[in-house]
């Protein structure tokens, strides 16, 4: 059996980071002060998220035929105000 991941508590906020507008996991959106907080460089969430997996080689295999497979654990996008401009990104966890 295999040992899982570590659960996911914190998101690193990209350089040049303004403002945290929006915070979403698995495209539900979350609110701030209650279920997230936002420090200088990272959002940290006040319930530990699961990390991502990667597709595993009979997800693979099945892709490779057509049949859609998902990874599995939670994904968390940030809408961020970067200048002048508002970009909705992909967050990258931390160890």
């Amino acid at each position: 059996m295999s040992e899982s991941a570590p659960p996911l508590t914190e998101v690193a906020l990209p350089p040049g980071t303004d403002e945290v507008l929006g915070v979403f996991v698995n495209g539900v959106e979350r609110r701030a002060g209650e279920d997230y907080e936002v420090l200088p460089d990272r959002v940290r969430f006040v319930r530990p998220l699961t990390r991502a997996q990667p597709v595993t080689g009979i997800g693979k295999l099945l892709l490779s035929i057509g049949i859609g497979v998902y990874p599995k654990g939670d994904h968390v996008d940030l809408q961020l105000r970067r200048g002048a401009r508002t970009d909705v990104i992909r967050a990258r966890p931390l160890p």
